[in-house]
């Protein structure tokens, strides 16, 4: 697969495969990373994990997408919220914890 080039990438040390979400915490902290899934459902994005960490600076983020038994990682999260972000209210920015949109990152 085009995935062989980075299986040594990650400590996967202790996690089960095919991985579930419960999972996701003890390969984001052993690799210290911050890993936030969330789910498509009704063409809405639900969340289904969200770090406790997620807003430390010292650590990369992570967002993947839960879908038929598998996660894809989220590239961009404004071009999958685009049509669920009110662009009149100049709202650009997603809060990762509640996906509530705001015109600037910090709020």
């Amino acid at each position: 697969t085009n995935y062989a080039a980075y299986e040594d990438e990650l400590d996967d040390e202790g996690v089960n495969y095919p991985v579930k979400i419960p999972d996701v915490q003890k390969l984001a902290i052993e690799n210290k990373l911050v890993i936030n899934v969330f789910g498509w459902e009704y063409e809405k994005l639900d969340i289904l994990h969200t770090d406790s960490r997620l807003y430390r600076e010292d650590l990369t983020i992570v967002n993947l997408l839960w879908y038929n038994e598998h996660f894809m990682w989220i590239k961009s999260m404004s071009a999958l919220l685009y049509k669920q972000t009110d662009q009149t209210a100049g709202g650009k920015h997603s809060c990762l914890r509640c996906l509530h949109h705001f015109g600037s990152e910090r709020t």
